[in-house]
């Protein structure tokens, strides 16, 4: 099988497709769509809508990519393994690219798929760790805060190595990476970023997140309250 789009005529049509379909549809009527498709044929154009210009279409499109990929790992792993070298080399310098959403994929495919995760984890807690492959770039850095908290929804345990480096963006100057490390340490119980949490409650500092299919707009303040009544 090839993923030249010349070999099947459906291929860019496939591409015309999605924008509108991201934009209009449901989870479920997404999926449903989404899995009636040649599967490899909609991992290039899903990442190519990660740079769209608009928020939601991007997030969108990281989710679907988590469906597609979850889907392809029960027809054969090494495809969906294939899907996360992918988004792993757009985050290496000899790429030549930058990677957008490429830790927030990594995290929405860990986090659906158990196979992958076991495999992953560890390579998604590197990008926070100044040991390990730590991701420079502020927006990546936001990204893979992202990414952690989404597999920490699935699987609290699988992100424990991650639990200091997280940790540390509590006292960042960003809101949207102190929101997310605040998040992060709810969905882990983590109860060493309890002292921070309290001093971050009255922060009203405005930043959006995404909650599954939606944007949504709160406040550090807000994450941090909710942090607390959590643990």
């Amino acid at each position: 099988m090839t993923d030249n789009d010349n070999d099947n005529p459906g291929g860019r049509e496939i591409k015309r497709t999605l924008r509108p379909l991201l934009e209009e549809g449901t989870p479920e009527s997404v999926k449903t769509t989404l899995l009636g498709l040649p599967l490899r044929r909609l991992v290039s154009p899903l990442i190519g809508l990660f740079c769209d210009r608009k928020e939601e279409i991007k997030w969108r499109a990281v989710t679907s990519l988590g469906m597609v990929t979850d889907a392809l790992a029960g027809e054969n792993l090494e495809e969906a393994r294939v899907v996360m070298r992918r988004l792993m080399w757009t985050l290496n310098d000899e790429s030549g690219g930058i990677g957008w959403g490429a830790p927030e994929a990594m995290g929405e495919i860990t986090a659906v798929n158990r196979l992958l995760a076991d495999e992953y984890h560890r390579i998604l807690c590197s990008y926070v760790s100044e040991e390990g492959n730590f991701l420079e770039h502020e927006i990546l850095q936001r990204g893979a805060l992202w990414g952690l908290c989404r597999l920490a929804e699935a699987d609290p345990e699988k992100v424990r190595p991650a639990l200091a480096d997280v940790r540390g963006h509590l006292r960042s100057a960003d809101p949207v990476k102190q929101g997310l490390a605040l998040l992060f340490a709810a969905r882990t119980g983590d109860e060493a970023a309890r002292p921070q949490a309290e001093e971050l409650v009255g922060s009203s500092h405005p930043f959006t997140l995404y909650t599954g299919w939606d944007l949504a707009t709160t406040t550090v303040g807000d994450e941090a309250r909710k942090l607390l009544s959590a643990t």
